[in-house]
């Protein structure tokens, strides 16, 4: 019985590992981590249960996470990983435990006076990620280090986005402008109004125009000046998006063409 999660991956340590860090380490995920009188740094003369002054063999000692760490150095002491031992509980918490206690500046076996620790370091730094797979198709997640910070993400939140939306159909491609936006607004606003004008029975009462008076007396005409506007609206938009122009000084110069062109184009319509 029980639960199994199968690890892939490394987290790397640098520096590496010196020889002593390498033995001390392998040794403490083979020993059982028991309630004992020598204190939770044992680990005996070898693989095992290690010793005879066990407290209690079903309780690991105080700030240990359970009876077995899975997590060994590589030989060369340059990754931390998993030693493929079923059942591997509180992966997290021993990572987190073994960074704490005997890896980083300032961990605390290093406050020990324990001479198992007397060639330690005590300088390393952690990074990687190292993903997790439980019997459970949907249990899957990944074990993170990030500088000696160890933490967890589960999928269903890597994967928890909002939903993707269809991107909007894309307008015309407009080229490239070798003159101003003034002129390249104009240029356009030129073609498209000789488009909506053309058939218009006004075109040459339009000479003088008011843009507020215009719009209520063209109200119920044929709505040229109104297409424009709203078309002029619209290439404010692709105009913003295509010169990745700020939206003020997109519709300042808007504004600065809006009633001189539009009375120009009216009267070559007009002619």
């Amino acid at each position: 019985m029980g639960y199994t999660t199968e690890f892939t991956g490394s987290v790397t340590v640098e520096p590496p590992l010196n020889a002593a860090e390498i033995a001390y380490l392998t040794t403490f995920s083979e020993t059982r981590r028991m309630h004992r009188t020598e204190g939770p740094y044992f680990v005996g003369d070898g693989p095992g249960f290690g010793g005879n002054r066990v407290l209690d063999p079903d309780k690991p000692p105080a700030g240990q996470p359970g009876l077995w760490c899975n997590w060994i150095p590589t030989e060369d002491g340059t990754q931390i990983e998993w030693d493929e031992g079923e059942k591997f509980y509180y992966s997290e918490e021993w990572m987190r435990y073994l960074i704490d206690h005997f890896l980083k500046f300032g961990a605390f076996a290093s406050f020990a006076s324990d001479p198992q620790f007397k060639d330690f370091t005590f300088d390393h730094v952690v990074n990687g990620r190292i993903q997790a797979q439980g019997e459970e198709e949907d249990d899957t997640w990944v074990l993170v280090v990030k500088d000696n910070i160890v933490s967890r993400e589960d999928y269903g939140q890597l994967f928890a986005q909002a939903p993707i939306q269809a991107p909007e159909p894309s307008p015309r491609a407009l080229p490239k402008p070798a003159i101003g936006l003034r002129e390249q607004l104009a240029a356009e606003q030129h073609a498209l109004a000789k488009h909506y004008m053309s058939d218009s029975r006004h075109g040459s009462q339009w000479v003088d125009l008011d843009p507020e008076l215009q719009a209520n007396y063209l109200a119920g005409e044929q709505g040229s000046m109104r297409a424009i506007h709203q078309w002029l609206q619209t290439l404010v938009i692709r105009m913003q998006a295509k010169m990745e122009m700020e939206p003020e000084a997109t519709a300042r110069a808007i504004q600065a063409i809006r009633i001189d062109t539009i009375q120009q184009l009216i009267q070559e319509v007009g002619n």
